[in-house]
This record gives structure tokens, C-alpha cells and sequence, in this order.
């Protein structure tokens, strides 16, 4: 995946368009096998970074599902733990992936 590219998804995560931060982390999802440890490191800070701001719902769920892609394919060495403070921020059905994101391996 090209640097270009990662710019375009960090600058999509840190929009303040909710629409381009739910389609950067959709494109995280789509792309994230293709990239770096170092540019999955950053998309993965980048996204939580993005989580713990986070209020629109559709977002949440579009970044915990980017994340859990990179993790389940990439090793990261980036610290999921400040995510436990979205627990009574999330819906119901987020708080499962957010679990699983927090998970120890």
C-alpha cells in the first residue's frame, strides 16, 4: 500500500466529518493486509485515538471492526487498555467487540 494511501485513511480517522471517519476505518477494514507493521502500528494508533473521542455510533462500530481486523492479522504494539474507559460509552452490542479487543492474547 503505497504512503499516500495511509495518509488519505489517518486523515479520513481524524475528520470531523463523522462520514469520512466511518469510511477511513471501512477502508482500514478492506485494505489492512496489504500494509507495513509500521503503517498497520499507525493506522491501529490512529484508531484509537479516533475511539476514545468517538460519539457517533456507526463510527464506533466501523473503528472497533478495523481494529479487531488489524489485531486478528497484525501484531500490534499499540495500547488497547485506554479503551476500557468507552465501556459505559458504547452500545450494548459495541461493548462485545470492545471485550474482545481487550482480550490478551
Amino acid at each position: 500500500m503505497s504512503h499516500s494511501s495511509v495518509e488519505t485513511l489517518l486523515n479520513g480517522l481524524a475528520s470531523l466529518d463523522p462520514g469520512a471517519r466511518e469510511r477511513a476505518a471501512d477502508e482500514v477494514t478492506d485494505v489492512h493486509r496489504g500494509v507495513t507493521h509500521a503503517e498497520a502500528n499507525g493506522l491501529a494508533s490512529a484508531l484509537t485515538a479516533a475511539l476514545l473521542r468517538e460519539a457517533v455510533p456507526s463510527c464506533q462500530e466501523a473503528e472497533l471492526n478495523a481494529l479487531l481486523d488489524l489485531k486478528a492479522w497484525h501484531v500490534l504494539n499499540v495500547d488497547l487498555r485506554p479503551l476500557a474507559a468507552l465501556r459505559g460509552r458504547l452500545q450494548p452490542a459495541h461493548v462485545e467487540y470492545l471485550d474482545e479487543l481487550l482480550e490478551e492474547p
